[in-house]
């Protein structure tokens, strides 16, 4: 693909979704440029949390279980030593 390509989907995915472009928030809807600003969450508008399907609503928390026993996995099998 080439620049253009790119620039055109960003330009669309922004559009699509304003809350992730220049009107970006974090989750106590602070913006970049405030000093508590928290890159680390997003503020995710109602409209948009409305029209998300069953398994769009349920991944995040699919997610983060997964990636906990992922992690509880990691350090079991780390320290796990042979005879």
């Amino acid at each position: 693909m080439d620049i253009d390509t790119f620039e055109r989907s960003g330009i669309r995915e922004e559009q699509k979704f304003p809350f992730l472009g220049k009107d970006r928030r974090d989750a106590n809807r602070r913006h970049p440029g405030d000093k508590d600003y928290d890159p680390k969450t997003l503020y995710l508008p109602p409209h948009f949390l409305k029209n998300l399907t069953g398994g769009q609503k349920i991944f995040p928390s699919i997610q983060q279980c997964l990636l906990r026993y992922a992690a509880g996995y990691v350090v079991y099998s780390v320290n796990i030593s042979p005879f």
